[in-house]
């Protein structure tokens, strides 16, 4: 019987899932999530197969998140932002199109000052289940005759 080793983006996941969301990826890990471009996922889960674990899941993960380019990264992850403006501008944009809310996330001044005044989140969202445990903000529509 052969020796089963495992690769480095089963171990750096941890458990954790892929989501994807039209033009941005959610990666949902044990104690954080970043948001990337599905481009950039693909790319990292490709090159993380290909590699052998070095046997520490904490490691693993951070080999696997310096394959991203492009990333917005909860306040609460070990990693940080990164990425052109303009790239983090066209994530943020569809992070507020997807009704996803900014607070909580590590997005520099300079990309939230650049987004368009009309960008905003979709109307009257009422249910996002797949995001909720990301702090989404939810809007409803107003109760009629009030």
């Amino acid at each position: 019987m052969g020796i089963v080793t495992q690769d480095l983006f089963t171990v750096g996941m941890g458990g954790g899932s892929i989501r994807r969301y039209g033009r941005m990826s959610v990666l949902v890990l044990a104690d954080t999530a970043v948001i990337t471009t599905p481009q950039d996922v693909q790319r990292a889960q490709c090159w993380g197969r290909s590699i052998a674990t070095s046997g520490t899941e904490l490691q693993d993960r951070e080999r696997l998140l310096d394959q991203l380019d492009t990333r917005v990264t909860r306040d609460d992850a070990a990693c940080t932002t990164r990425g052109t403006p303009e790239a983090l501008m066209r994530l943020v944009i569809q992070m507020l199109e997807n009704g996803l809310a900014l607070a909580g996330w590590q997005i520099p001044q300079t990309v939230l000052d650049a987004i368009p005044p009309r960008t905003t989140m979709k109307a009257n969202v009422t249910e996002v289940p797949a995001l909720t445990h990301l702090r989404v903000a939810v809007r409803r529509p107003a109760p009629r005759g009030v």
